[in-house]
Parts: C-alpha cells; structure tokens; sequence
C-alpha cells in the first residue's frame, strides 16, 4: 500500500476565521484531503476581526489543525491599549506590526521544533501563505528542520516591499537571503511575477489567483435570458464590497458619483480597512452614495448578485504588491467591474482584453460618467460583461480549476 502524501500549511488565518485568504487556505486543504492528501495546518489562535481564543488541537473534515499562541501584549485585557497608544505611540506602526509577527513566528518555531512532536512526520510538502507578512524569516528553519520537504511559497501580498510602501520607509534592509531556500514561488498577476523574477532567480514561478467564495450555477440565465429582457428602470447598483485598505482608493468613485449625481444610479459601499475609515468621515459626500453594512460569508453570494457593477480599486504605485482578489469573486457571480487604477496594470489589462468591465482613473471620470449614463439605458452592456466574466471564471479561475491546478504543481 502506497504511503500518503503529507502535507503542512501554514498561514495566520483558517478555519473558522471567515475572513478571505483564511477561505482561500482552508478551501486548498480540504481540496488535498480530498484528493488523499495527510494534511496539516499550522496557523494562529486568534480570529482577524472577531474576538476570543480558538482551541489549540482539532481536526476538522480529515484536516489536523495545530494553533500557536500569539502574544496580547497589546491586548486590553493585559495592558491599557489607550495609555500604550498614547505614551509609546504605536498603533498602526511598524514596531507594532512587527513585534505581533515576530510573536506568531516565534511560537510557530516553538510548535515546530517541540510541542506537537512533529519528528516523527515528513512532509512531503510545506506550502506558506504571506500572512504574518514576515512569514520567509521561516524559510531557514524550515529548510533546515525539514530537509527533505519541498518548500512552497504563495505570495498573496508581496512582502517585505508592502512594508516599505504602507509605513513610507526606504528599502534599507536586504532579506533575499530568505528567498533563496524557497523551491516554488506562487504569484497573482505580471506586476507581481515581474518584481519577483530577480528575487526568485532560478526559482519554478506559477501564477496562480485566489477564487470567488460564491459560485452560482448560472449557465441558464446567460444561456436563455435575452438581454432585452434586462429590467431598465431599476436604479442602477454599483457595489464596492471587502476591504478597502491603504493600497485602496475611493476617490475617483466619489468624482464619479458626483458626475453622475442626478442619474438613475446609487453607488454602495461595504468595506473595512483604513480606507474605508476615512470614507466614513467624509463631509457632504454626493448623495446617491451610500455606505452599508457587511454581511456573512452564507450571505456573500446573493449579496454581490443584487449588484449591477462592482468596483475594484488599486493605488497607482500598488502593481505588483497586491491583487484585489474581489475581481475573481466578481466574475463568479457573472458581474462586470469598474477598476479604479492604473491603466498600464495588468488588472486593467487583463479587465479590457477578456471585456469584462472598464478602468477608471482620474483623466478619464467624465467619459466613465458618460458610460455609466449610457449603461444606465442600455443595460445590454452590463450582461456582456457579466456573460464575459463568468464564462472565463468557470474555465480558468474557479475553485476547481485552481485547486486542481495547484495539485499539478504539487505533483
């Protein structure tokens, strides 16, 4: 009888923290389980956005999930978050950033090396997620405690180069040191694969994308609905919906709604992140904008189906250093999409050659305006786009299409 292939994940987040790159990995391991993989994950006891402590064992649908503490100094049920915000002035800095990495990574070693008495395994495989974004300080450990384990790297954010560009500090420190025990690199778009190709030199390179979290069955609809029958005298929604952080920008979309301010159209919002933290607070905003509450992942799928036209957003300078990975979330549900961003990026390239949507900077606002007016009567274009969109993501980017493709890689 052949031996199982073993398998260990490592990543921040995973069942049952809902958030997205925790979907995406725990997605991926009950794919390998299914498919006879012996399958590990390492990961932290804390949830993003919601509170309490996850169990340190468990194992859930055949996956062995093993939990490593991360540190609360900052926590307020250990210090006063208020006066160490106040006097040492860390939140939201590097130091702050740092120091809760170095806590996930440091337990991570001490799991590793000790507690969960992983000399007795072989993985086969270690496939690392880049949330801590510190995560390749592991990668000569886990080269030397693992030394026959293929090293698998998935580069969902590109880092440390985030760090540089979110904190505005120069590039003064070299980590490619850490690269270079990395065996498989797994990058997003070209902006990525081509700030990576130096870093990785020699090294196999797949582009591999996140998936949508909700994929309806919707062959019949763009199959045997006519687009004449689109209903056109409904106001026109246009969702920005997840997070809406620092390399995010609203700012064209709010030019645009000014534009289009006494048109049939409403533009909705339902984010978090730092962004969005300043969207709240803006003064007199056109009033066809309206920012709402966000809903469960059960609830994701009808959701982004109410909507017309999703936004998408990257700040120029960004390419490269993320993906908006709502775009493939978009096209499961049959959407086309509004990309705020540079027009030179592969998104908009990728968004313009496949005509699932249009891109939108500010040169351009008042003929985006002049689109949105005319979509506004003929909706016809909304259903190429979305017929567009959905069809590419069941052949190329749907769960099945990318699990199966990184089983191919693992092989």
């Amino acid at each position: 009888m052949n031996k199982k292939r073993s398998i260990l994940l490592i990543y921040r987040y995973f069942y049952p923290d809902p958030v997205a790159s925790s979907k995406h990995f725990s997605d991926l391991a009950q794919s390998l389980v299914n498919n006879g993989w012996d399958v590990y994950v390492l990961t932290g006891d804390r949830m993003r956005h919601l509170t309490g402590v996850l169990p340190e064992f468990e194992i859930w649908n055949g996956i062995k999930i093993i939990r490593s503490k991360i540190w609360t100094i900052f926590d307020h049920q250990i210090v006063n978050k208020r006066f160490i915000n106040s006097i040492i002035k860390i939140k939201e800095t590097i130091f702050k950033r740092f120091l809760e990495q170095y806590s996930i990574i440091s337990s991570w070693k001490d799991r590793l090396s000790s507690n969960f008495n992983f000399n007795n395994i072989e993985f086969d495989k270690i496939f690392i997620g880049t949330d801590p974004g510190l995560s390749f300080l592991l990668f000569p450990f886990l080269k030397e405690r693992f030394k026959n384990s293929e090293l698998i790297y998935w580069l969902f954010d590109l880092y440390p180069d985030i760090f540089y560009k979110h904190f505005n500090i120069p590039n003064f420190l070299n980590f490619n040191r850490y690269f270079k025990y990395i065996d498989k690199v797994l990058y997003l778009d070209n902006d990525m694969k081509k700030l990576v190709e130096k870093r990785f030199l020699g090294k196999k390179l797949y582009c591999v994308t996140p998936w949508g979290f909700a994929e309806p069955d919707l062959d019949d609809y763009f199959e045997n609905l006519p687009p004449k029958n689109i209903n056109k005298t409904e106001t026109l929604k246009i969702l920005y919906s997840g997070n809406l952080g620092r390399g995010h920008s609203f700012d064209d979309f709010l030019e645009l709604a000014k534009l289009t301010e006494n048109d049939n159209v409403e533009y909705q919002f339902s984010a978090f992140g730092e962004s969005w933290d300043r969207l709240k607070k803006i003064e007199n905003p056109p009033k066809n904008i309206k920012l709402m509450s966000g809903v469960s992942y059960k609830e994701l799928g009808d959701y982004l189906l109410k909507a017309d036209i999703h936004l998408l957003s990257l700040k120029n300078g960004w390419e490269g250093l993320m993906l908006p990975s709502k775009l493939f979330g978009s096209m499961a549900v049959g959407k086309g999409v509004i990309f705020s961003g540079s027009q030179n990026s592969s998104i908009s390239e990728f968004i313009t050659t496949n005509r699932i949507g249009s891109v939108l900077n500010g040169k351009n606002s008042v003929q985006m305006a002049q689109l949105i007016k005319k979509i506004i009567k003929n909706r016809e274009i909304l259903f190429d786009w979305g017929k567009n969109s959905y069809q590419l993501y069941k052949k190329s980017y749907s769960k099945e299409a990318v699990t199966n493709y990184i089983h191919k890689i693992l092989s």
